[in-house]
């Protein structure tokens, strides 16, 4: 079976801040920033505004800072 991303899809390492330590917020540099969908939610689980910058961020929380 082949599979093929979609031209809006992303693949790759999430860049999430310390996993051993079960901390999966997102590090400055992730490339899930701003490549969510808008699908209502105006909050994270820490509670955060959703989106805080051009789009929502993919998984369960948004990174607290606008990304240029």
């Amino acid at each position: 079976n082949n599979f093929y991303l979609h031209s809006s899809e992303i693949q790759g390492n999430p860049q999430f801040k310390n996993i051993s330590a079960g901390d999966f917020t997102l590090s400055s540099s992730s490339p899930a920033i701003n490549h969510g969908l808008d699908l209502g939610y105006t909050f994270d689980f820490n509670g955060m505004t959703v989106p805080v910058g051009s789009a929502p961020d993919l998984g369960s929380y948004e990174y607290p800072v606008v990304i240029q």
